[in-house]
């Protein structure tokens, strides 16, 4: 078993990978190969900024982006359509001004805040399909600025219990789905 830990500033990332590796010594016979890939799970503390990229597709397996209490920012690029899951009842933002491209989140605790510096080719969130899942006890905010943290021909699930808060910022994407709560938080003119 060969086990890798990297750890980017503050942060512990742990990955997980399990060659198979047969020896037979009286004939000889060597069996290679890997069994799937274990989750990697991306440790954040209270005001860090990650600024390490990652490709979530390497590891075979969805991510899991937590963050315990605070606030912290990745703003190096995750990019891959395995996507990431965010647990934990702190805040994490995606900010940076590079594209995460084909990436896909779910929350299933705390904030994620979708706050790139956004243009019509750098998004938070730039998978097509569903990019964005909110399930119950997450909430996923807008924030950054551009108005195009969510790639436009991608759909967001607001599950029961999840929250998607405009935060007074407008955005495009191709579909709305679910029975979950759409407040904009601070009130005012939002465009979804």
């Amino acid at each position: 078993v060969r086990r890798r830990t990297i750890l980017p500033d503050a942060s512990a990332m742990s990955r997980h990978r399990f060659p198979l590796l047969c020896l037979t010594a009286c004939l000889g016979i060597v069996l290679l190969g890997t069994s799937a890939e274990a989750a990697t799970t991306l440790t954040y503390t209270n005001g860090q900024n990650n600024t390490n990229a990652y490709n979530a597709d390497d590891s075979g397996a969805p991510y899991t982006f937590t963050i315990a209490s605070g606030s912290a920012t990745q703003s190096g690029t995750v990019t891959g359509g395995t996507g990431f899951t965010k647990t934990g009842a702190g805040t994490l933002t995606l900010g940076g001004t590079f594209d995460n491209s084909a990436l896909t989140a779910t929350v299933s605790a705390g904030t994620l805040v979708l706050g790139k510096t956004s243009t019509s080719s750098v998004h938070a969130l730039g998978g097509s399909g569903t990019s964005l899942t909110i399930n119950n006890g997450g909430t996923a905010q807008f924030g950054g600025t551009g108005g195009d943290q969510i790639f436009n021909w991608a759909s967001v699930a607001v599950n029961s219990g999840g929250i998607l808060d405009m935060n007074g910022r407008s955005e495009a994407f191709d579909g709305l789905g679910g029975c979950g709560t759409v407040p904009n938080n601070p009130s005012g003119t939002s465009f979804l």
